[in-house]
C-alpha cells in the first residue's frame, strides 16, 4: 500500500510542476521565486475517497531562490480534517528532483503520513 501511496505522490509532484511551468514556457521563462509569499485557498477535501468531501481551507507559505523552493501548506476542514503538506523541488539544469511529505488527521483519529519524491529531465 506505501508503495502505491508513494507512486501516486510522485505523480502528483509531478503534475503540479507540470502545471506551474507549462502556461510560461511559451512566453518567458518563470523563476522558482515568483512563487514566493503566502498563498490561500478553498474548496472541498477528504481524507480517502469512502469519506464525505468538507468544506476546507488552506494557506501556503513559499520559499524560494533561483533554484531551490520549499512550500508549507496547512489545510484545515469543518468536519476536523487536518493536513500539512511539504514539498521541497531543485532545479539543477534541465532536471528537476523533488521530495514531497503529508500528514493528515482526522479528528478522533491517529495521524497518517505519506511520502514520495519526484526525478523528470526535460527533454
Amino acid at each position: 500500500m506505501s508503495m502505491r501511496l508513494s507512486r501516486h505522490l510522485g505523480i502528483g509532484i509531478a503534475a503540479v510542476l507540470t502545471g506551474w511551468v507549462a502556461p510560461y514556457s511559451a512566453s518567458a521563462e518563470i523563476k522558482l521565486t515568483d512563487f514566493n509569499g503566502m498563498w490561500s485557498g478553498s474548496g472541498k477535501d477528504r481524507n480517502s475517497p469512502l469519506e464525505s468531501l468538507q468544506q476546507t481551507s488552506c494557506q501556503t507559505r513559499v520559499q524560494a531562490d533561483l533554484r531551490r523552493m520549499k512550500s508549507k501548506t496547512v489545510c484545515d476542514g469543518q468536519a476536523g480534517l487536518h493536513k500539512e503538506i511539504v514539498l521541497s523541488i531543485t532545479l539543477d539544469g534541465n532536471r528537476i528532483t523533488g521530495d514531497l511529505s503529508q500528514r493528515t488527521t482526522v479528528r478522533g483519529s491517529d495521524a497518517s503520513e505519506r511520502k514520495g519524491s519526484v526525478s523528470r529531465t526535460k527533454g
